[in-house]
């Protein structure tokens, strides 16, 4: 059986199997070990049994999703290949991979956002956001299928973003060109009195060359040594980045930050960034992809 990791920090992962049961989670001793803080140490077990495929919860602390369907703690719940199965912010697929990546699992409605153990929120706050957080992921879901130029699709995107995150200042999507190979800016938005550059070039380097989301809630209790140099001219309060990444290459950034204040942004936001970093980045790879199919053929 191979397993694949389709969304979350070990993306584009594949794992082969000849037994009869696989353990996945955070731990060390996991056959598939998550680098999601989100998911549980021992989390759940896959197995086979009468020639079918079952997984079971361990109890795990964020539960665990197949299809948006909640599976009950402890209980054998049957699988096949194809179906999503949703580990704290991680997909994996048994079999073969997500048609629609990870938002075969992402958009439903029923699933909850997973707990973290700073929220000091309240339940009721915190079902709140995280059904505003799922209507994002259904709207950007929905205007990437439409039939527009890539430029509208991020504009879009990136105000469905500003929408929701009210604590944003300033946002800009940024892709690679086909040809050049230069990064440049397709989409960004300022709030009125948000003057200046549109982002920390800075940032938008340390994430591109480590591939990894970029957050600094308050930038005012950071050291200068671990600070980026150019948030502190540019009076950058807070500051958020992520990259693009469909199948294993970088596409480009999403880049957004305050200025008027700072603990712009929670730890939450940023996996609500890498939920829809995926569709995006599949978008513009999608793009690329109808671009080039409809270049002139030389002679």
């Amino acid at each position: 059986m191979r397993v694949f990791v389709t969304s979350g920090t070990d993306i584009d992962k594949a794992f082969d199997f000849n037994t009869q049961m696989i353990s996945v989670g955070r731990s060390s001793d996991s056959d598939i070990q998550l680098k999601d803080q989100f998911a549980s140490h021992n989390h759940l077990k896959i197995y086979r049994k009468d020639d079918k495929w079952y997984l079971q919860d361990l109890n795990s602390r964020n539960g665990t999703f197949v299809s948006g369907e909640r599976v009950t703690p402890g209980e054998q719940f049957e699988v096949s290949e194809g179906l999503s199965i949703v580990v704290g912010m991680s997909v994996l697929s048994l079999g073969k991979e997500l048609s629609d990546g990870m938002l075969s699992a992402l958009t439903s409605p029923d699933l909850p956002r997973p707990r973290q153990d700073a929220s000091q929120r309240s339940h009721a706050e915190r079902k709140k956001t995280g059904q505003k957080n799922m209507d994002l992921v259904y709207k950007v879901y929905h205007v990437l299928r439409e039939s527009l130029e890539i430029k509208e699709k991020l504009t879009k995107t990136l105000d469905f973003i500003f929408d929701l995150l009210l604590r944003i200042d300033r946002g800009v999507i940024m892709v690679f060109e086909n040809e050049t190979g230069e990064l440049k800016e397709v989409a960004s938005k300022c709030r009125k009195g948000a003057d200046g550059p549109k982002y920390s070039k800075e940032v938008v380097d340390w994430v591109l060359r480590h591939k990894e989301a970029f957050m600094i809630s308050d930038a005012d209790l950071m050291g200068g040594e671990v600070m980026p140099e150019t948030l502190r001219l540019r009076s950058i309060k807070s500051v958020m980045c992520v990259p693009l990444i469909c199948r294993s290459r970088l596409k480009g950034v999403i880049y957004v930050d305050s200025v008027s204040r700072p603990h712009g942004f929670r730890g939450e936001d940023v996996y609500l960034m890498r939920a829809l970093s995926g569709p995006i980045a599949m978008a513009v790879e999608n793009a690329f992809l109808t671009e080039k199919s409809t270049l002139p053929k030389q002679a």
